[in-house]
């Protein structure tokens, strides 16, 4: 019985971490592309920008920082930063 617990636990554990890896993967994916499409148009608003964040996480965040036309949209918006 404790031996079906523990595989049962086990299982769930790898299938959860391979769902978890996916999902990032997925939602790094879309950063890429939201980041694109935002260098390519030129002309990015503020909601594409937290879009862009929201799904690439810290290293997107990075990226919008260092990029002289998405940081001046930034800090126009968020006056407190």
């Amino acid at each position: 019985m404790t031996s079906l617990i523990i595989t049962a636990l086990t299982t769930s554990y790898i299938v959860g971490g391979l769902i978890i890896n996916w999902k990032i993967k997925k939602n790094k994916l879309r950063a890429k592309s939201i980041y694109r499409n935002l260098i390519k148009n030129g002309h990015p608003t503020y909601r594409v920008l937290i879009e862009c964040s929201f799904y690439g996480g810290e290293e997107y965040e990075n990226l919008l920082l260092n990029n002289d036309t998405t940081l001046k949209l930034i800090m126009e918006n968020e006056i407190d930063l």
